[in-house]
């Protein structure tokens, strides 16, 4: 990966690992490295959980890669730092993991309140708050920009669910009026502050940050468009 003649070889972060490559034999290469620093440094690198992930628009095929004589697994999509990321490098599937896990949030949040016989409505919606809204919300800093009306509209869906079941309010009582009775903010509405947020951000750190240095390669690649 290269942002402004910067090539990035590597992600670390606790303990997982990135390689990035740009063609299968540097891949080959850098897990041979990587099986040397280990074997030194007497490590174990975890096999069921590493993966291959090839960034392609076509369905081109390659050979196995191999790490310690054992195959690796090719997938199409992955986690990191909890950012679902697809092979195609659109934010569609991350998006609709985002919106799959706010309803399980939701509902689990429900079984446990009706557990504990929890039902005074501050609490709930201050377990919401901080129990739901947060997972939908989680990365919406570098997603939240390609999320179309129509995904907009089934997240906002787990809101306007969580104020009608509470309160016993008819279903077709419009959102904006829910939203103005209980004090909540439309999700859409919170995800929009937090990009701007991180968004000034990134305008106030140093040119050098991976970060700081993917923003101004997007920029630059969309003014080519």
């Amino acid at each position: 990966m290269i942002f402004a003649r910067v090539v990035i070889i590597l992600l670390l972060y606790a303990d997982d690992i990135v390689l990035l490559t740009r063609c299968p034999f540097d891949l080959d290469k850098k897990l041979i490295l990587l099986k040397d620093f280990c074997s030194t440094m007497g490590m174990i690198v975890s096999i069921d959980k590493t993966k291959v992930m090839i960034i392609k628009s076509k369905k081109d095929t390659y050979a196995n890669f191999m790490y310690d004589n054992n195959n690796l697994e090719e997938v199409y999509s992955c986690k990191y730092l909890g950012i679902n990321i697809h092979h195609k490098l659109n934010w569609k599937y991350n998006i609709e993991k985002r919106i799959n896990g706010g309803w399980k949030a939701y509902f689990g949040l429900e079984n446990n309140c009706k557990m504990t016989k929890l039902v005074m409505w501050d609490r709930k919606k201050f377990l919401f708050e901080t129990l739901v809204t947060l997972i939908i919300l989680y990365g919406c800093e570098v997603s939240g920009c390609s999320i179309f009306r129509e995904s907009w509209r089934k997240i906002e869906q787990i809101q306007k669910r969580f104020i009608m079941y509470n309160l016993k309010i008819k279903s077709n009582t419009p959102y904006p009026i829910l939203l103005i009775e209980v004090g909540l903010s439309p999700i859409e509405s919170l995800a929009m502050t937090r990009i701007l947020l991180y968004k000034h951000k990134l305008n106030n750190i140093g040119d050098h940050r991976i970060p700081k240095l993917a923003l101004n390669s997007s920029q630059n690649h969309l003014r080519l468009k």
